[in-house]
């Protein structure tokens, strides 16, 4: 049988409200090994505080310091990705962000793609926007982020510039509709978001900053305004429940929204 294994770091986790522990733990009912570089000991005792550590361990773990997390710009994300990924010994791989969480309806898919021939898998990324049931009703090249990306391959492969998706020559997409993964990070704590974004875009990649962050900070104490980037009218609902480990976080963040599958009293 073949065997798979997580590549995953968490930078600035806590500061820009990553939902870092759900996206453990999702990885958990799948992965023979989790490889998760920290640059914090604060980030790493949250998720002491929450996983369970019950033989057999899964988890192999890095501490670096923040000093070599913010001495790299460009590349930065795929370095470290790679570094994760260096510290497994499993056949095939799977990457996840901090802010986002593998389905539980998609964990059979995943055991059986990674038995068959292909070097790589499409998944399909849900982006949800404004709150957290609701997604985009648009084409991929449309939305803020790409909804078909490469996150299963063989070990051999590693990502791009940055862990968007696993550069492999010709990825199947035989699963793409079962396997998904929920992006959680334009529905966290809009009293970060812009920090994050500034953060990310002017500090990571070196590019401009997106000009809506500057109109916030002056204009709405730097609180994000989804609607000033994406209408209402090209959002659309969530097909089906959240994760079920991420529902409570997301409630949390809904900002008056409400969850279409939460039964009523």
């Amino acid at each position: 049988m073949k065997t798979l294994g997580a590549a995953f770091f968490v930078a600035d986790g806590i500061r820009f409200d990553y939902p870092f522990v759900q996206a453990i733990k999702s990885l958990k009912p799948i992965c023979d090994e989790i490889a998760i570089i920290f640059f914090s000991e604060n980030e790493l005792k949250l998720l002491n505080e929450a996983y369970d550590y019950r033989p057999p361990s899964k988890l192999k773990i890095s501490i670096r310091t923040k000093e070599e997390w913010e001495s790299m710009y460009s590349g930065r994300i795929s370095y470290w990705s790679a570094q994760a990924r260096d510290m497994l010994t499993t056949d095939w791989y799977i990457i996840l962000d901090a802010d986002e969480v593998i389905h539980e309806n998609s964990y059979p898919a995943i055991k059986k793609a990674i038995q068959k021939e292909a070097d790589g898998y499409y998944v399909k990324r849900i982006n949800l926007w404004r709150d957290p049931y609701h997604t985009f009703n648009l084409p991929g090249n449309k939305q803020p982020c790409g909804d078909k990306v490469v996150r299963i391959a063989k070990r051999q492969y590693r990502c791009g510039r940055d862990t968007e998706t696993i550069i492999v020559p010709y990825p199947s997409d035989e699963f793409f509709e079962e396997i998904r993964i929920y992006h959680m990070g334009f529905v966290r704590d809009r009293r970060v978001m812009n920090a994050k974004t500034k953060n990310h875009q002017g500090n990571i990649y070196q590019i401009a900053v997106d000009p809506n962050v500057e109109k916030d900070e002056k204009e709405n104490d730097g609180i994000f305004r989804p609607e000033t980037r994406y209408p209402d009218d090209v959002l659309i609902p969530i097909s089906e429940p959240l994760p079920a480990l991420i529902q409570d976080w997301a409630k949390t963040r809904a900002y008056g929204y409400e969850n279409p599958f939460e039964k009523k009293p």
